[in-house]
């Protein structure tokens, strides 16, 4: 009878083992597939990552190249980032879906879009940094200089942040003029950013700079801002009418001057350019003056467990900046040379 029990609990003890064993080695199977499961997600991911910042760039050195240009009636332009054609769409060729490598593979469904805009909003500059606002083409034959005065005019928005001190800090805003003679500078303003400026400070008066009491509100597009279509965004704490007296401009330069509010740290603003309101309801400018590139890419060719996406967005100033003409430097009325510090 001992002998009985004995080789019952030898059995139970086996079964135990046994039990324990399958559990262990199955929670290490499930442990092992998760892991490879994941390092393939990751894989992927990166991959798709990586097309889409690639489709990013690529985009991006055609705009700056001229090889992209808008279409005024239809200003959305879209890519396949795959080598297969997407409905007549431009291919970009980063990948491909019939690949059997799998690095190089990526869904057919990879789209690269554009979108342009007759605005500029809310690019950020730090100190002393240029956004140049192209009224009329930088390029071209002859006089290009706008119709008529009215399509010079423009709204520059400021936002407020704790980096620079409002009292203190200026707007240099320079207007250029474009003949067959070449670039000219037509004036330039210096802004008190939170004091409202009078005309005498734009030299000559062929310029002129209005503060903005309330900051007007635009209509800014739902894919650009995430607004309700139709719906106004405040774009600006601080807004400036600019306009020219008596001619038209071909381009403005915005300088931002801001006086720090903590030495250890750069100042900078958020700047937005719009079109007047009495001159374009839509708050438009008289041509593109940017362009919103978003690149999505699927991993692998068809839906799976491991199929990923992964999105890249990049805000790109369409036009070449103006040329250094008549610049010049601030100084404190020294006489001594100016000396570069080590």
């Amino acid at each position: 009878m001992k002998q009985l029990r004995a080789k019952g609990q030898a059995l139970a003890l086996v079964l135990i083992i046994v039990v324990v064993s399958v559990i262990v080695a199955f929670s290490i199977t499930n442990r092992v597939v998760q892991d490879i499961r994941q390092q393939g997600e990751e894989r992927a991911s990166t991959r798709a990552e990586t097309f889409s910042e690639a489709a990013v760039e690529n985009i991006t050195l055609q705009l700056q190249n001229g090889q992209l240009s808008p279409n005024p009636s239809s200003p959305t332009a879209l890519f396949s980032i795959s080598s297969k054609d997407q409905t007549g769409m431009t291919t970009l060729g980063l990948c491909d879906p019939e690949a059997t490598d799998i690095e190089n593979q990526c869904d057919a469904n990879s789209i690269a879009q554009v979108g342009y805009y007759k605005m500029i909003v809310q690019f950020k500059l730090f100190d002393s940094e240029n956004l140049e606002v192209f009224m009329a083409p930088p390029t071209g034959t002859g006089s290009t200089t706008p119709a008529s005065a009215a399509n010079s005019k423009a709204i520059i928005h400021l936002k407020a942040n704790p980096s620079y001190n409002v009292t203190d800090s200026k707007l240099l805003v320079k207007g250029f003029i474009r003949s067959a003679s070449g670039l000219q500078v037509l004036g330039e303003c210096l802004i008190d950013v939170n004091a409202a400026p009078a005309t005498s400070n734009c030299l000559p008066a062929t310029m002129k700079i209005t503060k903005k009491t309330d900051c007007r509100e635009v209509i800014v597009d739902a894919n650009l801002n995430d607004t309700v279509p139709g719906k106004a965004t405040k774009l600006g704490d601080y807004c400036f009418g600019v306009e020219t007296v008596g001619s038209g401009i071909s381009s403005y330069r915005v300088k931002p001057l801001l006086k720090a509010t903590d030495p250890a740290i750069v100042p900078y603003v958020d700047v937005s350019v719009t079109a007047d309101p009495t001159v374009n309801a839509q708050h438009e400018l008289p041509i593109f003056q940017m362009a919103m590139i978003n690149a999505g890419v699927y991993s692998g060719t068809a839906s799976s467990d491991q199929q990923v996406f992964q999105q890249s967005t990049r805000l790109v100033l369409l036009n070449k900046s103006v040329p250094e003409v008549a610049d010049y430097v601030l100084y404190n009325g020294s006489n001594s040379p100016v000396e570069k510090k080590k």
